[in-house]
C-alpha cells in the first residue's frame, strides 16, 4: 500500500488543480450573462428600409357639367329665398365656383334689390379673364346693361351694351338694351337707328320692331309706329307689352287726327349705321361700394 501513495498524491493534485482551473472560466462565464444579460443575444436582423408610400389618387375633377347643374340649382334657389341663395352662392364663390358662382351672386343681390351692384359685378365678370367664351361674355353684358337701367344709370347701361356689341356686333339683345338706354337719355333718334341696325340683322324680331315703334313714337312718326307695333304683335301675340304700346299710338293717332295733324316723315331704311356716343353732362358719382351688417365693404 505504502508503495503506491506517492502516485495516488500526484493523481489527487493533477485532479484537484484542473477542477480549481476550471472554476475561474466557469464564473467568469456566468458573469458575463448576468452583466450583459440581454445585450448577449444576437442582434435582430436588421429591417429593411421602408418602401415610400405611393401618392394618394388625386380626388377626380369636377365636370363642367357638375358646375352647371350647381349654377341652375343656385339660380332656382333665387327664385324661392334670395338671402339664402346669396349666402350660399358667397360660400360657394369663396370655394373656387369661378365664374359662376359670382354670376349667381350677382344675380341674388338683384333680387334683392340692388340692380346697380349686381350690374356692377356683372359687368366686371364680362371683363374677367375667366368670363368665358364670347357668347357668355355677351350674356353678362346683356344683363348688366339692363339692370343699370333698372338702377336708373342709363350712362352705364350705354357702356355695357356697347362693350358687348364690341364682341358680337349683330346682337340684337344689346341693340335693345343700348336703345332703351338713348330713350332713357332722351335720343330717340339714335335708338330708331340702333333698331334699324338690329332689324337689319334680324329682320322681323319681335322685340326690335316693337323698340322702334316705341322710338317712332316719341319722334312722332306715328304711321311708322304704327306699321311696327302691328308687325311686332303678329309676331308675337301674346307679347302684353306690346299690346300696351300698340294701345298708346293709336291714342297718339286718334289725338293727331282730331287736332288736324299729318305725318309726312318718311321711313329710315333698316340698315347698319352707328350712332354717337350720348353726352355726358356731369361726371358719373361716386357709387359707395356695399356694406354687411357689420359696415364692412363687401368682396367683389
Amino acid at each position: 500500500m505504502k508503495t503506491f501513495q506517492p502516485a495516488f498524491i500526484v493523481l489527487a493534485i493533477i485532479c484537484l488543480a484542473v477542477a480549481f482551473g476550471a472554476r475561474p472560466a466557469l464564473a467568469q462565464d456566468r458573469a458575463g450573462q448576468n452583466t450583459l444579460g440581454a445585450k448577449t443575444t444576437l442582434p435582430a436582423k436588421p429591417l429593411s428600409p421602408a418602401k415610400p408610400a405611393l401618392p394618394a389618387k388625386p380626388e377626380p375633377m369636377t365636370s363642367i357639367s357638375d358646375f352647371d347643374r350647381k349654377h341652375q340649382k343656385c339660380l332656382q334657389d333665387i327664385a324661392k329665398d334670395p338671402d339664402t341663395a346669396y349666402e350660399n352662392a358667397m360660400i360657394w364663390q369663396s370655394q373656387g365656383g369661378g365664374r359662376r358662382a359670382r354670376h349667381c351672386v350677382a344675380m341674388a343681390l338683384f333680387a334683392l334689390g340692388h340692380p346697380g351692384e349686381a350690374a356692377f359685378r356683372l359687368e366686371k365678370l364680362a371683363k374677367a379673364p375667366d368670363g368665358g367664351t364670347p357668347a357668355m361674355r355677351v350674356d353678362f353684358y346683356n344683363e348688366a346693361a339692363g339692370m343699370w337701367l333698372k338702377a336708373g344709370e342709363p350712362h352705364r347701361a350705354y357702356d355695357a351694351a356697347t362693350a358687348g356689341l364690341e364682341l358680337v356686333k349683330s346682337d340684337v339683345g344689346l341693340r335693345i338694351a343700348r336703345a332703351e338706354a338713348y330713350g332713357a337719355l332722351g335720343h330717340w333718334d339714335y335708338a330708331e337707328t340702333d333698331m334699324n341696325s338690329a332689324l337689319a340683322f334680324h329682320p322681323g324680331n319681335a322685340a326690335a320692331l316693337r323698340e322702334r315703334a316705341k322710338a317712332r313714337l316719341k319722334l312722332g312718326k306715328l304711321q311708322l309706329a304704327k306699321a311696327d307695333i302691328e308687325k311686332s304683335l303678329s309676331i308675337d301675340e301674346t307679347s302684353v307689352p306690346t299690346a300696351l304700346l300698340r294701345g298708346q299710338i293709336n291714342e297718339a293717332i286718334r289725338l293727331a287726327a282730331k287736332n288736324g295733324h299729318t305725318e309726312t316723315i318718311p321711313a329710315v331704311p333698316e340698315t347698319i349705321q352707328d350712332v354717337p356716343a350720348p353726352r355726358r353732362q356731369r361726371p358719373e358719382p361716386q357709387r359707395p361700394a356695399m356694406t354687411n351688417a357689420l359696415g364692412l365693404p363687401q368682396p367683389r
